[in-house]
């Protein structure tokens, strides 16, 4: 055990003595410490005027065309916000503020869970703004304005350098509400990626959410998520596995599944072209699934070729 005044020192790597099992028990325990110390609050918008809206940081970011209006965030940084909203308090069912405590900081994040009736036309707007900023507004001042990475569905993170001041600020008008688990919610979330999944067998990022949606059940469906990866690989062949890897892994390990383990990892060997280290992680995994099998023979084997493969990657440099 590390006492809790040990437990946020910084740790400096001495890479002569570096010791991975000591560095990944600290972070381990780390993580455990920010998980535990996380407080969640919740509330219902009203009628408070909180909206999502393309918004620039300067002339060049604009969209030609649109019109804009002139506002600050909470620290006087100037932006452009269109006269459009993306989505506003309609679309949202509840925000969700959550603290939480590292080396003697507080950091805050805003949550906002999307309304179901709402998901289809969240992802169709956010869509059309990947690559373009996005401002989370509360009456004409800007809490937070990044750059869209990828479609929104059902909710939204929103983090920065928000302060205890920032927060007091932001829930003001808002009526706090109990912090509940939705099962129904849950269901739909699937619902709705495995719809969208056999629509579009080609969109690889939700392909790979949903396997981990399917892994991260209380019951772990490795079934299912085998199946989602070889739809992957049957739409494209040339699709890298890398996404998958440590989710096929880890599902199989976490469920005893070792005989479906040693079938699908050898179907992967023989069917996909990959690069080295993928086979070698392959390798690995099948090596892991034979000695949980208590088959000592196939596990050395399975190192063996491990080795091999990794040392055929090995670069010499002068």
């Amino acid at each position: 055990m590390i006492k809790e005044e040990e437990q946020y020192k910084p740790y400096v790597i001495d890479v002569d003595k570096f010791d991975p099992v000591d560095f990944f028990e600290r972070m381990k325990v780390e993580s455990e410490a920010r998980e535990k110390s996380k407080i969640t609050t919740c509330y219902l918008i009203g009628n408070v005027d909180i909206r999502l809206v393309l918004a620039a940081e300067s002339d060049k970011e604009k969209v030609p065309l649109l019109a804009y209006d002139s506002v600050t965030d909470m620290k006087g940084q100037p932006y452009h916000i269109s006269k459009i909203t993306a989505l506003d308090r309609n679309d949202i069912e509840r925000l969700c503020v959550e603290k939480t405590s590292y080396r003697g900081n507080d950091e805050y994040s805003i949550n906002l869970l999307l309304k179901k009736e709402s998901w289809d036309k969240v992802h169709e707007v956010t869509q059309s703004l990947v690559r373009k900023r996005l401002a989370f507004i509360k009456e004409q001042t800007v809490i937070s304005a990044p750059v869209v990475q990828e479609p929104l569905v059902y909710y939204a993170n929103v983090t920065g350098d928000l302060s205890r001041s920032d927060i007091d600020w932001f829930v003001q008008g808002l009526t706090p509400t109990n912090l509940t688990t939705d099962d129904s919610r849950e269901k739909a979330i699937t619902d709705w990626m495995e719809r969208w999944v056999q629509n579009h067998p080609d969109d690889s990022q939700w392909l790979i959410l949903l396997a981990w949606r399917y892994y991260e059940r209380k019951e772990k469906d490795c079934k299912k998520t085998t199946k989602v990866y070889e739809k992957a690989i049957r739409y494209d062949p040339s699709r890298s596995i890398d996404p998958f890897l440590q989710l096929l892994h880890a599902c199989y390990t976490t469920s005893s599944s070792h005989d479906e383990a040693i079938r699908v990892y050898n179907e992967i060997l023989a069917e996909k072209k990959m690069e080295p280290w993928e086979e070698v992680y392959i390798r690995m995994a099948l090596a892991d699934a034979f000695d949980n099998k208590g088959d000592r023979q196939q596990l050395l084997q399975e190192l063996g070729k491990a080795l091999s493969t990794a040392k055929s990657m090995s670069v010499s440099y002068p």
